[in-house]
Order: C-alpha cells, then structure tokens, then sequence
C-alpha cells in the first residue's frame, strides 16, 4: 500500500470523525500533534495551541474561535502576514461524537495550561 506524502508526514489520529464543515461533508481528525486536520478546503489545519481560541459546543454543531495569520496584499511586494479572528463551524456525526468531540477538545486545550 501507498501513502500519499501528506499522510507519511501526519501523525496519528486521537480522534477522528465525518463532519459537515462548513458546508462540505469531510473527514476531520484531531492529531496526536495538536492539530486538527481535514482534506478538504483552503486551510486543512488548524494547531489548537497557536490557532484556537476557544470553543463552544451548543446545539448539533461546534464552533471554534480562530485566529489565522494571512498574507496582506495591499503593499506590493513587502506584504506582511497579520492575524484574522475566523470561526470554524462543523456539525459531528451525531450526538454520541458530538460529545467526544467537545471531551478531546476539551482536555487537549486543558493540557496546555499544564
């Protein structure tokens, strides 16, 4: 069996789940690393350390509070990277991993103020 470059770099999943993300029916996983990761879409990943906010987990869907560094344009070629807040909507699965989902987000965010 093959794997595709960007699967021999990604560490192990600690949870994983078909989600509807923002609007797009996708595979998204949470690493061992830290990150959340999905294929599809522009940004397929996010570091819950450096990018994620916060979280809330009312209703079927999650909403993570982000802030992303982008590339600003409006300079020519001295474009300097500044950081956007950008939420992140996914709905799990169902309610039994909308639960796992909020407990590993949860404890991972959790385990960086140790």
């Amino acid at each position: 069996r093959f794997l595709l470059s960007h699967q021999m770099d990604r560490p192990a999943a600690i949870f994983s789940d078909t989600v509807n993300l923002n609007g797009t029916v996708t595979q998204l996983s949470l690493l061992a690393d830290g990150r959340l990761w999905w294929p599809e879409g522009g940004q397929r990943n996010l570091s819950i350390e450096k990018e994620v906010l916060g979280f809330t987990g009312d209703g079927p869907d999650i909403r993570l509070k982000t802030i992303v560094e982008t590339e600003d344009g409006c300079c020519g070629g001295a474009s300097r990277a500044k950081l956007v807040r950008n939420d992140v909507v996914f709905r799990p699965s169902s309610e039994e991993t909308h639960r796992l989902w909020c407990q590993k987000l949860g404890e991972f965010i959790d385990s960086l103020g140790s």
